[in-house]
């Protein structure tokens, strides 16, 4: 081989090397996310047929984000939807160490939605001033829910 030959394969494996392994995948059914290796405390349940990111594989278990969670699931044979080569991957035990503890998702199967002390949905709608405002239920950050209802409308000055 000359020169020209090694250099293009030193270069092939150094790209090859620094490339993501990262993955957009679906299950057919739900998939827990656990909040470390040992699998000892359910961080969220990802229902079937939802899109989630697995990063690379320890001790038999996958690195798993889904939504604003970070966690490890059984290393399954996931179907992977398209590889994301820009994808910025947040590991599980960094953002358990910058969050603190994580908190629990649950999924809710009357109303296909998953609800997570992480994400929050309120929406309201305004006057122009005065009157009330119908408030829809929503999720604080503890993890307590918040009742639809009614609240008087913003004063503008």
């Amino acid at each position: 081989m000359n020169a020209k030959n090694l250099i293009l394969i030193f270069l092939l494996f150094l790209i090859s090397c620094s490339s993501s392994r990262y993955y957009e995948c679906k299950l057919e059914s739900p998939l827990v996310v656990y909040d470390n290796l040992h699998l000892s405390k359910t961080i969220c349940t990802i229902p079937a047929g939802n899109t989630f990111v697995i990063g690379k594989s320890v001790k038999r278990k996958r690195s798993i984000n889904y939504m604003s969670f970070s966690g490890y699931a059984e290393d399954l044979r996931f179907r992977k939807v398209k590889r994301l080569p820009d994808y910025k991957f947040v590991s599980p035990d960094m953002a358990s160490s910058s969050v603190g503890a994580q908190s629990t998702a649950v999924y809710t199967s009357n109303t296909g939605s998953i609800k997570g002390s992480g994400s929050s949905s309120s929406s309201s709608s305004s006057s122009s001033s005065g009157g009330n405002v119908q408030v829809k239920g929503y999720y604080r950050k503890n993890g307590s829910y918040v009742s639809p209802h009614v609240r008087s409308a913003p004063r503008r000055h």
